[in-house]
């Protein structure tokens, strides 16, 4: 590393060039941002990765117990700052792809038609409460929005009001994963579902911005979303296999 652009800086440098051409890179940023100071308390005065400073990063989260996908999440970062120091003409250490274990990979529960009728027939029994009052109204149409549009399902519960065209059956997913917008349209049925569900939130006080709205001016949370799931799961007598088995939302989209 030069006297003039040290680990931060090369750190400020790379990420300023990620986001240049579209990618947030946001938790990179705070890996990497770990990774320094981390590097800086292991190995002071040290402006460049070695096999010793990467070595002990990794060793440092093993030692933590974190999951083989975290442990990834960990490295990749760093990797790409070797690579961004390489292409400068810094020798920095590239930790090779294979020294980490590949974490398992989930194999996605494939829904019988049985399923998925007993699944959505849940959704519609789904009941008035007072203290989440548009409830029964939101939890068939999100559902099913997810099922037959392949939407993620961060992707669904942050659609705003503005986002579904009505009359035109098309979605406008934005900001989605690497940062990419698109348009995704709807069958005839699901637009007509969307259009009823629409007439009956949208003049509700305070709900007008999110299309399927959580607590007053808020989305729906994850949360809030994997809790009905597994009610109306139990309900439609389909079995779940516990954390990090499923079946999961995410495995409508398949």
């Amino acid at each position: 590393m030069t006297a003039s652009l040290t680990l931060s800086d090369a750190i400020t440098a790379l990420v300023a060039e990620k986001r240049a051409v579209g990618y947030k890179y946001r938790a990179e940023q705070q890996v990497l941002n770990r990774f320094e100071a981390f590097s800086r308390g292991e190995f002071p005065g040290l402006d460049t990765l070695t096999e010793a400073s990467v070595q002990a990063w990794i060793t440092a989260a093993r030692q933590r117990g974190v999951e083989p996908a975290t442990l990834q999440g960990l490295a990749a970062p760093i990797r790409e700052l070797a690579r961004w120091l390489g292409r400068r003409g810094v020798t920095a250490y590239l930790l090779p792809a294979a020294a980490l274990p590949r974490p398992a990979r989930y194999v996605p529960h494939i829904y019988t038609d049985q399923q998925l009728a007993a699944l959505f027939q849940q959704t519609d029994h789904c009941r008035y409460c007072c203290e989440v009052p548009l409830r029964h109204l939101v939890m068939p149409v999100l559902f099913r929005t997810i099922y037959a549009c392949g939407l993620r399902c961060s992707e669904a519960r942050l659609l705003r009001a503005d986002d579904v065209d009505i009359d035109a059956g098309v979605l406008q997913i934005r900001d989605a994963k690497g940062g990419k917008d698109r348009q995704v349209p709807v069958s005839e049925a699901l637009r007509a579902r969307l259009a009823g569900y629409h007439a009956q939130v949208a003049g509700q006080p305070g709900r007008r911005e999110w299309f399927f709205p959580g607590r007053p001016g808020q989305p729906l949370t994850l949360g809030n979303i994997e809790r009905n799931f597994r009610r109306f799961l139990w309900q439609a007598r389909i079995s779940h296999g516990g954390r990090g088995h499923g079946p999961r939302v995410h495995d409508l989209r398949h």
